[in-house]
């Protein structure tokens, strides 16, 4: 066997075969980017008023640019390195319904502290709203879940 034989048994070997990309195997990609990444809270706006949110930042804009896309919301932003010695950095935010629309598709491929965090953020959004008569629902869930 010459030397270019080799070589092509060498590549055969190395290519991955091309998958379909299911949607639960996306969620479950981008839920442990979040879970490792991200930040979510109950946050409060310039506007004085609380939001639940997501948020991920990283020198990878590749990522982050998939994490907007695959979840179709929120935003993008470019941040100027903080300190000399750091990178710049991108940042995919998504707040309001949008981040508890994504909660919900989220939550089982969290770790505890997470879905602990995704509870007590959705918790408070209920209690903020809880004269509203679209978030009796939501509160429901809540309650049911937390008597497991």
């Amino acid at each position: 066997m010459d030397h270019h034989q080799k070589e092509d048994q060498t590549h055969k070997v190395l290519q991955f075969p091309i998958k379909e990309k299911r949607q639960s195997n996306q969620e479950a990609y981008f839920a442990g980017i979040i879970d490792g990444e991200g930040c979510i809270a109950y946050e409060k706006t310039k506007k004085d008023y609380s939001t639940p949110s997501i948020s991920v930042e990283m020198t990878d804009k590749d990522v982050i640019d998939r994490l907007h896309q695959f979840f179709g919301k929120g935003s993008v932003v470019f941040i100027k390195r903080r300190k000399e010695h750091h990178l710049d950095i991108w940042r995919w935010r998504i707040r309001g319904k949008g981040a508890v629309d994504i909660y919900f598709k989220i939550y089982n491929y969290m770790c505890d502290r997470r879905k602990n965090k995704i509870t007590e953020v959705l918790k408070a959004y209920c209690d903020d709203a809880n004269a509203r008569e679209k978030y009796k629902k939501l509160n429901g869930v809540l309650k049911w879940h937390g008597s497991d």
